[in-house]
């Protein structure tokens, strides 16, 4: 758990990073500096993948959690289909 924070953090601020960056860039660009469009496009594209690659990581965590509640809800169907046998068997008893 704590190293999924640690990672999402980590990936949240290199985007971050790109971002201001990439905004500075397109600024420079706009008052007539020195940026090309090469390295605006390399950074834009930079925080893109960033981006998806958080997403990523999110979908992959959310589909472990899902597979582990998945698991968990046949388990609990089970043991209701058992109480629901022993039920049958005592009315069938009375």
């Amino acid at each position: 758990m704590v190293k999924s924070n640690i990672i999402e953090t980590i990936l949240k601020i290199v985007f971050v990073i790109f971002a201001l960056i990439l905004i500075a860039q397109l600024l420079m660009k706009l008052t007539g500096h020195s940026p090309s469009e090469l390295q605006i496009l390399y950074l834009g594209f930079g925080g893109i993948l960033t981006w998806l690659f958080a997403m990523t990581y999110k979908i992959g965590g959310f589909f472990g959690e899902f597979k582990e509640f998945r698991e968990m809800t046949k388990e609990n169907f089970h043991k209701i289909e058992a109480k629901l046998q022993r039920l049958e068997q005592k009315i069938d008893q009375l």
